[in-house]
C-alpha cells in the first residue's frame, strides 16, 4: 500500500500527468464550449446493446473492426479465411441495421 501511495503521489505531483491535469481558479473558454451531445451518447449505448447481443463470433469481429483492425491483418493472425471476417462483418450490421429500422418504426 505504500509502495501505491508514494507511486501516485509521484504521478499527481510531477511529469505529464501534472501537465495535462492542472488545478485552475478560472474557466477554460475552450472547455466551457464543449458540450456532450446526449442524443449521441444514448445512440452509442444502444449500437453497444445491439453488439453485446451478437453471436460470440460476430461481436469479436464487429469489435476488432470497431477499433481500427483491417481484417486482412485479423485472417492472417489467426488463420481464418477473410471471407468468413466479413460475412461476419456483413451478418452484423445487417442485424444492427434491422434492430435500429424497428426500434424508429416503433417510435
Amino acid at each position: 500500500m505504500g509502495y501505491a501511495t508514494v507511486a501516485l503521489f509521484r504521478e499527481a505531483t510531477r511529469g505529464q500527468f501534472k501537465r495535462l491535469y492542472q488545478r485552475r481558479d478560472h474557466l477554460d473558454p475552450e472547455l466551457i464550449h464543449m458540450t456532450h451531445d446526449l442524443q449521441k451518447s444514448i445512440q452509442r449505448e444502444q449500437l453497444q446493446i445491439i453488439i453485446d447481443r451478437l453471436s460470440w463470433f460476430d461481436r469479436m469481429i464487429m469489435n476488432l473492426y470497431l477499433e481500427g483492425w483491417s481484417m486482412v491483418e485479423v485472417a492472417d493472425g489467426s488463420d481464418i479465411a477473410v471471407g468468413v471476417l466479413y460475412q461476419s462483418l456483413h451478418r452484423s450490421r445487417k442485424t444492427i441495421i434491422n434492430a435500429i429500422c424497428n426500434e424508429q418504426d416503433q417510435d
